[in-house]
């Protein structure tokens, strides 16, 4: 833990860009908490939930090679704020979703949404530090290991709620 300190104090840019991450990862785990309460009070269904789950896996899983290449040709730095204005946008877009029962909209741009994320972690990730900072930082950097608990937890309480409500 202390090399991953001593390299958030040595390396402003890197210690900007995990700060920005942290603050990102936290509105995304807004982002999904909204989106998959806003699918069961519309719809009344976890096949939706789990629908917007599918929809937010599979473009991600698709488009992560892609996002190599483009990374590797073109201005990484250009490529990854590209990615992130793009983010934003599609998610100010789920404001549409508010008030309505059908769900194609919510898919659309839970898709889009995780389309463009592979831009800017695969870009985050390929920021030419020395070897030794790297495996460092790869070794102490824990921003995205909350994810392996929150997610699954998250999706257990929402179903949970789910059919204890029909109950």
């Amino acid at each position: 833990m202390n090399a991953f300190l001593s390299l958030l104090g040595e390396n402003r840019n890197y210690r900007y860009t995990w700060f920005g991450q942290v603050v990102s990862e936290i509105g995304d785990h807004f982002n999904n908490i909204a989106v998959f309460s806003l699918a069961v009070a519309n719809t009344k269904s976890g096949l939706v939930v789990s629908g917007v789950m599918l929809a937010r896996a599979i473009p991600g899983m698709l488009i992560g090679p892609a996002a190599g290449v483009v990374l590797d040709r073109f201005d990484r730095k250009r490529v990854m704020i590209a990615s992130d204005l793009a983010r934003a946008a599609v998610a100010l877009a789920f404001i549409l979703t508010i008030h309505r029962t059908d769900t194609w909209l919510l898919y659309v741009l839970s898709g889009m949404l995780m389309a463009a994320s592979p831009f800017f972690t695969s870009g985050r990730s390929a920021i030419g530090w020395t070897r030794d900072r790297m495996s460092r930082a790869g070794r102490d950097n824990g921003t995205s290991c909350g994810r392996l608990f929150l997610g699954p937890s998250r999706a257990f309480a929402l179903g949970s709620r789910s059919a204890s409500q029909r109950s």
